[in-house]
């Protein structure tokens, strides 16, 4: 749908047509639908960018300590 539909003639003329409470209607629906699949587009984009800008942060974690070899850490029982 845009603002040069060059549907000017037959059925979808009549289908899309601004002036009839069905074109309406119609026009509405594809309308909807493009909004929603730019809006699907541009949530994976947004989830791309902050994974790039978090991924660095994952040189910063470090691994869990290793305990001594011959020692085991102590677990207190309740």
């Amino acid at each position: 749908m845009t603002a040069t539909n060059r549907a000017r003639e037959g059925d979808v003329l009549l289908t899309l047509s601004p002036w009839a409470a069905g074109g309406r209607a119609s026009l509405d629906a594809v309308g909807r639908n493009q909004v929603a699949i730019i809006g699907y587009a541009d949530d994976f984009k947004l989830m791309m960018i902050l994974t790039l800008a978090v991924a660095p942060l994952l040189l910063l974690l470090r691994g869990a300590p290793q305990a001594a070899s011959g020692k085991r850490a102590a677990a207190m029982e309740t």
